[in-house]
């Protein structure tokens, strides 16, 4: 998510108003004294929305609940914050995941990349994400001198870059290796995804409804 461009909003459904990417056309030169003359209009384009819900029904039984009340409740709380930032991910990544493909061969391909295929404001900007087998098979690239290709970010030791740009890596789990290529995305997210936030998350509970009287349970 922290990737993404994150617009909150208060409403259920409506629509933005976003800049499109174009050509920038230069001001015209005048005369001394002439008169100036229109110049072209940003360009925008209509981007709605919808608010979906998303939820999950939690079983837990009461005899449990008496035992470690407040333990467990903390536990389910923080589980489900997880659940939230899977869902998010899972969102995401069907998006991209719907973007047209290229096949890289090499490293060569990802710098054509950012070089020619992604314009030089999305380029400069641009990530390098993929999973833990594609960081893998990148930070083990040597050059001619035996070097490694992956820098160190100075500020942030842990944390590497390739040809300047910042190396995300995502779990295989949530961005899967398949028939032996690891993904590799590479571009500025916050210019391709937009996730509306309508910002309201709540966890409830019964003991009575929704069966829960009749199994002895509660329901979270």
């Amino acid at each position: 998510e922290q990737y993404v461009t994150v617009e909150p909003v208060a409403t259920r459904s409506g629509s933005r108003m976003l800049e499109k990417n174009g050509d920038m056309t230069p001001f015209l030169d005048i005369e001394e004294m002439g008169e100036i003359p229109e110049t072209d209009q940003p360009k925008f384009t209509k981007l709605s929305y919808s608010i979906t819900d998303y939820a999950g029904l939690l079983p837990l039984s009461n005899t449990l609940l008496q035992d470690t009340d407040q333990a467990i409740m903390t536990y389910v709380a923080k589980w489900f914050v997880k659940k939230s930032v899977a869902t998010r991910n899972s969102l995401i990544l069907a998006i991209l995941d719907g973007l047209k493909k290229v096949e890289f061969k090499g490293l060569d391909d990802i710098k054509k990349t950012l070089n020619v295929t992604l314009d030089t404001a999305i380029s400069a900007g641009a990530i390098i994400m993929t999973n833990q087998d594609g960081f893998n098979y990148l930070d083990q690239l040597k050059d001619a001198d035996g070097k490694y290709l992956l820098k160190d970010i100075p500020s942030e030791p842990t944390n590497k870059m390739l040809f300047g740009r910042r190396v995300v890596v995502i779990s295989n789990k949530v961005l899967k290796t398949k028939a032996g290529k690891a993904p590799v995305i590479v571009g500025d997210l916050k210019e391709a995804v937009v996730l509306f936030d309508r910002q309201q998350q709540s966890i409830d509970y019964t003991n009575l409804a929704a069966g829960s009287f009749e199994t002895n349970t509660t329901k979270v």
